[in-house]
């Protein structure tokens, strides 16, 4: 298995590498994520707590997002970040406490009241 270059991962970031290539090298991490534990899951979700949104959001939204070949380590971090949203979602869903977003709410209500009003 290929090895992150920590030369190329802003400084505050580098404690991250390992949860990276565990979970996001190579781009499949979506099946591993869905077959973790929740122990897995919850120190999945949990390893950005201390970390800036400046430094990981910055970085991803810094220069590198134009670059059409952007670095392994760019993308691997990008993949990481959907990781921990996938992994925050199926741990709502284990916990019987699947939460709709703020900004679907009102258009799940609409479809649901219009969907009783034909019964």
């Amino acid at each position: 298995m290929a090895k992150l270059n920590p030369d190329k991962v802003p400084r505050p970031l580098v404690h991250l590498i390992p949860m990276a290539e565990k979970w996001a090298l190579n781009g499949g991490y979506s099946d591993g994520v869905r077959n973790a534990s929740s122990e897995e899951l919850e120190a999945l979700v949990h390893c950005i707590d201390d970390v800036a949104d400046d430094d990981l959001y910055g970085w991803l939204a810094g220069p590198e997002a134009d670059n059409p070949n952007p670095s392994v380590e760019y993308v691997v971090f990008t993949d990481l970040t959907q990781a921990i949203d996938l992994a925050r979602l199926l741990l709502e869903k284990r916990q019987g406490h699947f939460v709709v977003p703020e900004d679907r709410k009102a258009e799940l209500i609409s479809l649901l009241k219009e969907r009783l009003r034909k019964v």
